[in-house]
């Protein structure tokens, strides 16, 4: 469990990130690990220590999902998973 987020906030994040590629979820945990950093005053942000940023949330993600938005869209997805399966890649 990633520190601050409960089993359920992993599974609500993962319910509302169907159709984000690989690269996407990076993006997204990027960004969402940016929000705590963001609420620090710039003129402390040079001198805080680390460990006194606050873990993630759910929120930080709820926000980072309004900036970070799926690269590929479903019909490219399945259209993806289709040719895996023909050409004796898919699962």
């Amino acid at each position: 469990m990633a520190a601050g987020l409960s089993d359920s906030d992993i599974r609500w994040i993962a319910s509302q990130t169907h159709g984000y590629s690989n690269s996407d979820l990076v993006a997204l945990c990027k960004e969402a690990a940016m929000v705590p950093v963001r609420s620090i005053d710039r003129k402390k942000l040079v001198t805080c220590d680390e460990t006194k940023l606050r873990n993630l949330r759910c929120s930080d993600f709820d926000q980072a999902l309004l900036v970070i938005r799926p690269s590929s869209n479903v019909r490219t997805l399945h259209a993806l998973a289709d040719f895996a399966r023909r050409a004796g890649q898919g699962g």
